[in-house]
């Protein structure tokens, strides 16, 4: 129910920016200082370190820790495209993904007893 509420209240607020249109935007920047502004302008270019920060805290561990490095070495020296980059991380997580279904398998099956 709440969770209903919740974007139900979402909705409407989206709604009326969409409904709004342009008009209500520009009203909007020439009404608002040049220190919010600034500040907007600012919290903006920390975003992509926040985002960052944030992904490493999930994925540093010892064991993800060479992928990592590769990715850089690749984006630093090897001048790769984004999509190339992400090729290879695709078919690093296959293969991550695989490993450990393998040893998942192998590790506690039933035995026949001989």
């Amino acid at each position: 129910m709440a969770m209903g509420i919740l974007a139900v209240s979402f909705a409407l607020i989206v709604l009326a920016g969409l409904l709004s249109g342009q008009a209500i935007g520009e009203t909007l920047t020439k009404v608002l200082p040049i220190q919010v502004w600034n500040g907007l302008t600012a919290a903006g270019k920390m975003m992509p370190a926040l985002g960052f920060a944030m992904l490493l805290k999930v994925m540093l561990s010892k064991e993800y820790a060479i992928f990592m490095i590769l990715g850089f070495v690749l984006v630093a020296y090897g001048k790769l495209p984004l999509l190339a980059i992400a090729m290879v991380g695709i078919a690093a997580a296959v293969y991550d993904f695989h490993i450990s279904m393998k040893t998942k398998n192998t590790g506690g099956g039933m035995t026949d007893g001989i």
